[in-house]
């Protein structure tokens, strides 16, 4: 065979070196790739989690807000024990709003917790996590308004009166119907909205 045929050995190492560069090169590329994407799931799963675990203290805030039961020792102090009756419209006034005023603060708190999770959600996510935010935060606005409304109604003699005469707005501060009222299922769709959204990245 003619010497100018023959391949020089070291330009077979070359060669060698060269295609061995190339699948090292490969492979690292795909660690990496599988690595950014194990991480990413990890990332998607703990928001999720955390977002599914706001919502649920949400869902428990509303629930204790409208809560029909009114313990005599959510009442200030000054008027436990007292006979309802013999309390002015204003003391009553005063008593209820007591009460809602506290309840509410729960609420805050969990809405506040939720809105710092779904932010990171909306990063990962898009602005439909914002979307979905906004109708939460749309039940918390018309709770508000109806306890507004119902506080402001609230008269010692006249508290039957005022029950029958605006049965929805008594219906939007107190869950008197276990849920099935139409402000529960509200409530509960925009709730449920988001933990779907949520619920498939729980699957990592």
């Amino acid at each position: 065979m003619p010497h100018d045929c023959l391949v020089p050995i070291s330009a077979i190492k070359d060669i060698i070196v060269a295609v061995a560069a190339i699948v090292t090169a490969f492979t690292a590329l795909r660690g990496l790739k599988k690595w950014q994407d194990e991480l990413r799931g990890k990332t998607e799963y703990e928001v999720a989690r955390r977002v599914i675990k706001a919502l649920y203290k949400v869902k428990d805030g509303f629930n204790a807000v409208r809560s029909a039961a009114i313990w005599t020792s959510e009442f200030p102090e000054v008027i436990q024990g007292e006979s309802r009756s013999r309390l002015s419209d204003t003391e009553e006034r005063k008593a209820h709003t007591h009460v809602y005023q506290n309840r509410w603060n729960c609420l805050t708190e969990a809405l506040r917790e939720l809105d710092i999770e779904a932010l990171d959600a909306e990063v990962i996510w898009g602005q439909d996590i914002e979307q979905l935010m906004q109708e939460i935060r749309a039940c918390r606005n018309e709770l508000q308004v109806a306890i507004k409304q119902y506080l402001a109604s609230i008269t010692s003699n006249q508290k039957e009166a005022n029950y029958d005469a605006d049965m929805k707005l008594v219906g939007k501060v107190s869950d008197f119907d276990g849920s099935n009222d139409e402000f529960s299922k509200k409530i509960e769709s925009a709730i449920k909205a988001l933990e779907d959204k949520m619920r498939p990245h729980l699957k990592h």
